[in-house]
């Protein structure tokens, strides 16, 4: 009779129904029934323990309710098979129940085969498992029997799986790994070691810009491993103050050092090293020195010319001001910035380089200049109708396309041009009628030597 109010024992279901038969009507069950009540239950809601709501799919391997309480036994496809003829069995199982202490309960163990009586199945119960003592279990992080000892250090949990030495990358988290994230690379969040990427355990992970608790990291380095740079608003140790801004004249300059308002503002000097000199200073702002003087940062045109600010050359040299460097056009840099180079930059319209030198205003320059309406050499730029985009004028004595290899002096023949003549030939005199454009029609005599085509 139990002395207590509860009962625990432990078991293993297992069957030679694993694999091939999951989720078929093959399915065998077992049962474990106290007072009445079956303690062999799985999930949420319980289910009876069977093959069916304990497994890792049909086929194996494509996953299946209850699939981390399953052990494969199947030969070829498990690492080390168990000494059982068994092709699957579960992980040790725990069945509790209430009973009533200190009187006789009633106990009955069942299991059973279902649809045919070929393949067996069975169960294990682990001897002197039977308590009224709960029993370890082996990964919830509890001491479950109050003996001191938790998890694996329990000498309950050598026999359990779960406690066998880690295999650190195959995406499940043993006994001893902080993570598991199916590979063996750092820079994911889980080491190659498996354990967690954090800030403060002495690694340099990727993201972090140091590690506190790496010897050397320096008192720059904060909590939350990223460095302490003037203008973020923490006081590191080595600034006098850090007002989160990098501008000089509130009380705190860009270098986080506490600024001393400016001693005179008359002297040219930088009194408070804050970068502004005298009237340039806020701390100037109501001297009677600076009265009348553009003072380049309020706004206010203090001197009356009309130009407030950096619009007022007053404040050429005033922080902020400063005109940005001109564009060298010849030298292939975007010297100003603008993302502009050399004759590409609007500032190097005036440029001779980058302009259009047309003297006739025929679109064609001279030199020849992609920014002339069209690029090639004008060869003549006095007279408008002379430039490549012509049409060569034959016997004008001019080159009108500008093109050598159409000179104007050459006067191909009337017929050639299209134009109605004709020839005589009487022994080796050639007779020929020739186009002179802007001429009368003449008639030439050319002499042949016998035997010599016409011309």
């Amino acid at each position: 009779m139990p002395n207590a109010a509860s009962v625990y024992f432990e078991y293993v279901f297992g069957s030679d129904e694993y694999n091939e038969w999951v989720n078929s009507p093959y399915n065998d069950v077992f049962a474990f029934y106290i007072n009445g009540q079956n303690c062999a239950m799985v999930g949420a809601p319980p289910v009876p323990v069977s093959v069916n709501t304990i497994n890792d799919g049909n086929p194996f391997g494509t996953g299946g309710p209850n699939s981390n309480l399953f052990i494969n036994n199947e030969i070829g496809t498990s690492g080390t098979p168990l000494n059982t003829e068994m092709d699957g069995v579960t992980q040790t199982l725990i069945c509790q129940s209430v009973v009533q202490a200190n009187q006789p309960n009633h106990i009955k163990l069942a299991i059973a085969d279902a649809s045919d009586h070929i393949l067996d199945s069975n169960v294990f119960i682990r001897g002197g498992s039977f308590s009224t003592i709960p029993p370890e279990v082996c990964d919830d992080g509890v001491d479950n029997d109050g003996d001191g000892s938790i998890d694996c250090t329990d000498p309950e949990c050598s026999s359990s799986s779960y406690c066998e030495s880690p295999t650190c990358g195959n995406g499940t988290v043993d006994y001893g790994e902080q993570c598991d994230d199916g590979n063996n690379e750092n820079g994911d969040g889980c080491r190659a070691d498996c354990t967690l990427e954090s800030c403060g355990d002495g690694v340099l992970d990727p993201g972090e810009q140091c590690d506190p608790e790496i010897p050397g990291a320096g008192d720059d380095c904060r909590d939350d491993c990223t460095l302490g740079v003037c203008g973020d608003g923490f006081l590191d140790p080595e600034e006098d103050c850090d007002d989160g801004n990098l501008e000089n004249g509130d009380g705190c300059s860009s270098s986080c050092l506490v600024e001393e308002p400016e001693s005179a503002c008359n002297d040219g000097l930088d009194d408070d090293s804050d970068g502004l000199i005298d009237c340039f200073d806020p701390d100037c702002a109501s001297d009677g020195d600076c009265e009348g003087v553009e003072l380049c940062y309020d706004g206010a045109d203090n001197d009356g010319d009309g130009a407030a600010d950096c619009a007022d050359g007053d404040c050429a040299a005033f922080p902020g001001c400063e005109l940005p460097p001109l564009e060298d056009c010849g030298n292939g840099l975007d010297d100003d910035g603008d993302g502009a180079t050399d004759c590409s930059d609007a500032d190097c319209a005036a440029f001779p380089a980058c302009g259009c030198s047309d003297a006739d205003g025929d679109g064609y320059g001279s030199p020849a200049s992609v920014h002339c309406d069209h690029a090639e050499l004008d060869c003549n730029d006095a007279n408008a109708d002379i430039n490549p985009g012509k049409a060569e004028i034959p016997g004008n004595g001019l080159d009108d396309d500008c093109n050598a290899a159409t000179p104007g002096a050459c006067t191909p023949k009337l017929a050639e041009a299209g134009v109605a003549g004709g020839t005589s030939n009487a022994g080796n005199v050639d007779l020929g009628f020739y186009l002179i454009p802007g001429a009368a029609l003449v008639v030439a005599f050319r002499r042949m030597r016998a035997g010599f085509r016409r011309a």
